[in-house]
């Protein structure tokens, strides 16, 4: 794997949502903020069509929002982490193969604004998927920090 990595990050998406183990949090809902890293070996994308300077060679950016919305809005979960877990599946499905073999991991961040129960304005939660080729080399890769 060569050390250079490309990160795209999707910050600040604003959604309203239904998650949280309270009934209050099911009936009234809240709002939620999640952001998004998604961390591609830069090699794989290079070995692409160079002439060819198109979405085939990347992750649509704009499609990873939408189904972050639909995920988010589909299902009420009650625990931030099984939402990340779901989140965190969207760059891996919706790249194409060679893409997909070359994300070496994507971070969620879900911040819960104004939790019941609690004095802070939110709890955040964030949730690093690895690539099980790069679980050994996470830790030594500057561009991408825990």
């Amino acid at each position: 794997m060569s050390n250079d990595i490309y990160t795209i990050v999707i910050p600040k998406l604003k959604l309203f949502g239904y998650h949280g183990c309270y009934k209050k949090e099911k009936k009234d809902g809240q709002e939620f903020e999640i952001n998004m890293e998604i961390c591609i070996e830069a090699d794989p994308i290079r070995e692409y069509d160079a002439e060819s300077d198109t979405l085939k060679n990347t992750i649509d950016y704009s499609k990873i929002e939408n189904k972050i919305k639909q995920v988010f809005s589909d299902k009420k979960f009650n625990l931030l982490e099984t939402l990340a877990v779901h989140i965190s599946n969207i760059p891996y499905e919706l790249a194409t193969k060679k893409i997909s073999k070359s994300i070496f991991s994507v971070e969620v961040v879900i911040r819960k604004k104004n939790p019941i129960g609690m004095s802070v304005p939110y709890v955040e939660l964030k949730y690093i998927k690895l690539s099980h080729d790069s679980q050994d080399l996470y830790q030594n890769t500057p561009s991408c920090n825990a």
